[in-house]
């Protein structure tokens, strides 16, 4: 096999090997603290399921959590404690 084919091949290998290891950044980030993207999925899924209609602001917040005032689809106000990531 021709050698800058050999190269090539080995140059494009080791690309993807690097690629792989690259890590979407925003996948870490979190917002206030406490919502990162699994826990922004949370919340996600609650408003789909209509768990929770509204989420209205931070009511309380401590060194381990922070806690959200929300409301349901009927108004009940409702308290959403989210943990520190």
């Amino acid at each position: 096999m021709w050698d800058g084919v050999k190269a090539f091949k080995k140059v494009e290998r080791w690309e993807r090997r690097r690629v792989k290891r690259i890590k979407d950044e925003d996948l870490y980030k979190t917002i206030e603290e406490v919502f990162d993207s699994a826990t922004l999925n949370a919340l996600y899924q609650l408003l789909n399921r209509r768990v929770i209609d509204v989420m209205a602001g931070a009511v309380a917040a401590g060194k381990e959590s922070k806690v959200y005032l929300a409301y349901d689809p009927n108004g009940k106000a409702l308290a959403v404690k989210v943990y520190l990531t």
